[in-house]
């Protein structure tokens, strides 16, 4: 684990554990009383208040002592400029020792990135740099005008980055949340507040956990914060503008939170929150906005022609050096912090100034953890909240600058060689090719020098003759097939039963269709779009729900009639696959069964990949620990995990202790006959283990298949579509099942397990399960084997490592799993028990967590070099992890998915 030093719990308890609330009634009553600032003592009283969400183990008397030396130190650097101190100097303070300079790049000092990390994953890269560089350019007298640097950092190691700039692949990146999300959703906030009343219904209610001391911390709706952040976002831009505002600001902001106030504190809070909630404020805000942006920010234009001011922070001699960048949209607001920050250190804010920036800073940084996953939360469905919000209703102008930013960004500011994006199919032709367009067309736009206008029928020139230049880019796309939770019809009544997911099945259907007629049709397509994935929350969404599609799409064919341009010894290219599984699970074995189902019912083939695959190789000990040595799971998934493990790992060679055999041989044949008992005693059926094993081996098949009853329908290949010529998988593993489905027992067991309403409702109830160590020992046999299986297929496991972290029960980059899947070049001598599987490192959603492929690499890069052995000496040395980044370099690079013209493994 990071350890977290006490400046950096200082700084989380002024900015992001004091609400805003209580810093904006203190600012509202200074400003009433004519007081210039809120005093240290009213600064130890709110501080202490909030510092045992921090500070635990801490007394009192420690908090106090903590604060003194804080306070010390913000004062040491007060003195060191001769200015008045302030909490706005905290963040500078912070920063001293962190990072550094590179010519006029910022980055972070090697040795620190780790501890970089941690800090800025709660408060934003932003804040901390522009305040470093504030304190750096007026130590040494420089004038800074770029302020567009990459949004991720990177590090002073010379050689870590030679080996990285020789070329790095991104393969999992999903491109709606690998934009900087939280940024430019901020900056469009704060530029368009009228927006602010369009917030989504998913930010009316708060991600993280809020300490709230009394009336004073009642905390206002985030439309709320974001119309006060607007307000005073203005105040103080227009202090950095001209001296004779600072009076003025000053009145306004009383006038506006205070007017007919009599006395702040004994006003109600309904009073403060009448203010904010009013309809004229908002419009007042947005009044004032546009005199700025008019006033002060640059116009830019768009692809259609069309020139907008996305920032009135973005001032002409600022854009001039960023105006061809891709996080030009970035530098407004870094303008504005850093000549905040200035202003702090030059004594050219007011004491009252100074405390607007402090809430206006904590107001973002609690904005900014309801966008960015910083709540410490495990699990797929937490981060999938935070994925929800990535896309606020931005305007046109915003859509084409997330379109710069995550295109662009990793291309042309880093090493990234290959990126592979990932996007949401479509229910029309037309839709995935508006899609897949609008991303090619902003990315050719912003390839363009500033001022170089491309109006929309330019930007729609004729794709399909552009194929093959297509085919050429650094960049293409995978479509993604969202999973989602069953959300059953009511049970069947007169009506034909309804399967696991009909719902989900049905709208596969209608996106794989869609994908192959589109490929069929449109060559740019074919020389875009390269492989298909199964993406989203896998805990109540099998693979078996995409077998089928998945199946159909990896062998289409487009018909001659079709495309008759295309000769008929020319199939249509092959599409690679993707899939995440095992990333979270209710058990371990769960998401072992889900990889293995996906490798399965998928059919898949060399070069294939699995998304995250946590569950393969995470410490079963450690997990199991973090859960209390217990969990919790659905009947039918707990049976089906004992029946998996008990012949699944027979096939894959794992011995299980005798006496452990038969306990979960025994239990399993309790939840069989739970479960399914009155189905066996209705059908005079003696169901062994076996037989049910063998059923669930067919769920690869498409449940309409066996919907009379349970009796195999073959699908008739003169008659179906290509799709449903899928239904059942085409292999000779497939072949071996034929026995199993014209098996009544083992056919009707299936049938029972996707169309049983009582069957279903009773494997659904919960069942809570103690975990002993004999069984975490069969848990870490079934993850050798599998990875050994998945090695010599030559499958391929996508390692996301701070999308990985948040998600997953391990918490640290050191125990990420992927030195347990591959540790070429670490060790002298290979290690016989690793499996060496083929891994690569990525990003996932890089907006949401706050990374860059780059850093990415650094992160695992740090947290070898500081693992150490049971004497304390380093673990590895540093050439050897030199070696092993090089080794996950180039594996990256190998699993990028070939294109049209390139040779496929099949």
């Amino acid at each position: 684990m990071i350890k977290i030093d006490h400046d950096e719990r200082m700084l989380d308890i002024l900015f992001r554990r004091i609400p805003p609330e209580r810093l904006l009634r203190h600012v509202c009553s200074q400003a009433e009383k004519g007081a210039s600032s809120l005093t240290k003592e009213d600064m130890r009283r709110i501080f202490l208040q909030f510092a045992d969400t921090t500070l635990h183990g801490y007394s009192e008397d420690e908090q106090s002592l903590l604060f003194d030396q804080l306070d010390q130190s913000v004062q040491d650097l007060a003195e060191e400029f001769g200015i008045q101190s302030s909490a706005c100097l905290v963040p500078v303070n912070f920063t001293l020792g962190m990072l550094t300079l590179q010519g006029e790049e910022p980055v972070c000092r090697s040795s620190q990135v780790l501890r970089w990390r941690n800090a800025y994953h709660h408060f934003g890269q932003d804040l901390l740099v522009c305040a470093y560089l504030a304190y750096y350019d007026m130590k040494f007298q420089i004038r800074r005008e770029n302020f567009a640097w990459s949004a991720v950092l990177r590090t002073d190691d010379r050689i870590l980055r030679q080996v990285l700039e020789e070329g790095l692949a991104e393969n999992h990146f999903h491109l709606n949340g690998s934009t900087q999300s939280f940024s430019l959703g901020w900056c469009a906030l704060m530029n368009q507040p009228l927006s602010i009343l369009d917030l989504p219904d998913k930010f009316s209610s708060l991600l993280q956990t809020v300490a709230s001391r009394g009336p004073e911390d009642n905390i206002l709706p985030p439309k709320d914060r974001l119309t006060i952040a607007a307000l005073v976002r203005s105040i103080l831009f227009r202090a950095l503008h001209r001296e004779e505002f600072q009076e003025e600001n000053k009145k306004e902001f009383k006038e506006g939170f205070l007017k007919d106030a009599q006395d702040p504190f004994s006003a109600s809070w309904e009073f403060y929150m009448g203010y904010v909630h009013s309809f004229s404020p908002i419009n007042q805000v947005a009044d004032q906005v546009r005199v700025l942006q008019e006033g002060y920010g640059v116009k830019i234009p768009l692809p259609e022609g069309e020139w907008i001011c996305l920032d009135y922070a973005l001032e002409w001699p600022v854009f001039q050096a960023v105006k061809d960048m891709p996080y030009r949209a970035l530098a407004g607001e870094r303008t504005f912090l850093y000549r905040c920050f200035s202003a702090c250190l030059r004594n050219e804010f007011s004491h009252f100034e100074m405390d607007l920036l402090h809430l206006y800073l904590s107001l973002k940084t609690a904005f900014r953890g309801e966008m960015i996953q910083v709540n410490m939360q495990v699990g797929f469905q937490n981060f999938a909240d935070y994925q929800d919000r990535k896309d606020l209703a931005w305007d046109n102008a915003y859509r084409w600058e997330a379109c710069r930013m995550a295109l662009n960004a990793p291309l042309l500011t880093g090493p990234v060689h290959r990126l592979e994006a990932r996007l949401t199919p479509s229910k029309t032709e037309e839709q995935l090719l508006e899609k897949i367009s609008f991303y090619d067309r902003g990315k050719r736009f912003a390839d363009l020098p500033f001022r170089v206008p491309l109006s929309r029928e330019e930007s729609l020139l004729d794709l399909e003759n552009q194929a093959e230049s297509f085919q050429k880019a650094p960049y293409f796309y995978v479509l993604h097939f969202p999973k989602r939770n069953d959300n059953a019809p009511a049970p069947s009544g007169f009506f034909l039963p309804q399967c696991r997911h009909a719902r989900l099945r049905n709208d596969v259907r209608v996106w794989a269709e869609v994908l192959a007629r589109a490929l069929s049709r449109s060559p740019y397509l074919c020389a875009r779009i390269r492989g298909i994935d199964g993406c989203s929350n896998e805990v109540n969404c099998r693979p078996e729900v995409f077998a089928t599609a998945f199946r159909f799409l990896r062998n289409f064919q487009a018909e001659p009639s079709v495309l008759p341009e295309r000769p008929r010894s020319k199939p249509l290219h092959c599409l690679s696959a993707s899939y995440h599984a095992g990333e979270d699970f209710y058990d371990i074995a769960d998401g072992l069964r889900a990889i293995d189902e996906a490798v399965n019912f998928l059919e898949y083939r060399r070069g294939d990949r699995i998304g995250h695959a946590l569950a393969l190789g995470i410490d079963p000990q450690v997990h199991y620990q973090t859960k209390s040595m217990t969990i919790i799971l659905p009947q039918q998934n707990y049976l089906d995990n004992l029946v998996w493990m008990l012949y699944r790992g027979r096939e894959l060679g794992v011995h299980v202790d005798p006496q452990q055999y038969g306990i979960m041989q025994q239990e399993a044949l309790r939840l069989l006959h739970i479960i399914y008992g009155n189905v066996m005693e209705k059908n005079h059926w003696s169901v062994t283990l076996q037989d049910y094993y063998c059923s669930m081996q067919l769920r690869g098949d498409a449940p309409s298949l066996y919907q009379e009853g349970g009796e195999f329908k073959k699908p008739d290949l003169l008659f179906q579509s290509q799709y449903d010529r899928w239904m059942t998988a085409d292999t000779p593993k497939s072949q071996k099942l034929e026995p199993y489905r014209r098996s009544w027992r083992i056919a009707g067991m299936y049938y029972y397990y996707q169309f049983g309403d009582g069957e279903k409702r009773e494997g659904q109830k919960p069942v809570s399960v103690p975990i002993l160590p004999e069984y975490i020992l069969v848990v870490r046999q079934m993850q050798d084997a599998l990875q050994k299986y998945l090695a010599a297929r030559g499958i391929m496991i996508e390692c996301n490592p701070s999308s990985n972290v948040l998600i997953g029960t391990f918490g640290e980059y050191g125990r990420h799993p992927i030195t347990r899947f591959n540790n070429m070049g670490l060790c002298s001598q290979p290690d016989s028990d690793c499996p060496q599987l083929h891994v690569c490192v990525n990003t996932d959603d890089l907006g949401v967590f706050d990374t860059s492929l780059e850093f990415e690499y650094t992160l695992l890069y740090r947290s070898l070099s500081e693992q150490v052995n049971e004497d304390g000496s380093p673990m590895y040395n540093g050439r050897s992890i030199l070696r092993y980044i090089q080794n996950l370099r180039e594996m990256g690079m190998q699993a990028v998915f070939p294109g049209v013209q390139e040779e496929r493994s099949r």
